[in-house]
């Protein structure tokens, strides 16, 4: 709960650049097969987007795991509420998406308090687009198993991501 209160601030410059950037053509498609087909947190893709703008490295994974928690108990649960209940179980799937969408928020106000208060450096040279692919397991598993062939598979996938994101 402190975390919460923590930041609840008015304004979050992340939450509006992920508002911007999702409503791009073809990035909300792109980034739910991404998170559907490769267990991609597509939160954490914004999110690196948003640093790659600022010039800005992400810290280290341990600083997240306030976010990490709040993925898991909430956004997750929710969304796997409003899968399983359906489009046609109105108002309650309208319900679980409103609440989805604020454990989203919820979410990324996390996100910006750690990356605001982290000792966030600089980037000081050139980061590869691969980056956060390879930094992945960080966050969240590539799938099981054969992670290493699904990262192969997404690749293209991710690329085609990152292309809409810098346009």
């Amino acid at each position: 709960m402190a975390a919460q209160c923590a930041t609840d601030s008015p304004h979050n410059p992340l939450w509006d650049f992920a508002l911007a950037l999702y409503g791009r053509p073809g990035a909300k498609d792109v980034l739910l097969r991404l998170q559907d087909e490769a267990d991609m947190d597509v939160l954490i893709l914004l999110a690196d987007r948003w640093l790659a703008q600022q010039q800005l490295n992400w810290p280290a994974a341990e600083s997240l795991q306030d976010y990490l928690h709040w993925r898991d108990a909430m956004i997750v649960p929710l969304r796997a509420l409003r899968r399983r209940c359906g489009k046609e179980q109105q108002p309650l799937y309208g319900q679980l998406l409103q609440a989805e969408l604020s454990a989203e928020r919820q979410g990324l106000n996390l996100l910006y308090a750690v990356l605001q208060s982290a000792a966030v450096q600089r980037r000081v040279q050139v980061i590869t687009d691969n980056r956060l692919l390879d930094f992945a397991p960080a966050f969240y598993p590539i799938a099981s198993g054969n992670a290493g062939n699904k990262k192969e598979a997404i690749r293209p996938l991710f690329h085609h991501w990152l292309h809409l994101a810098s346009q």
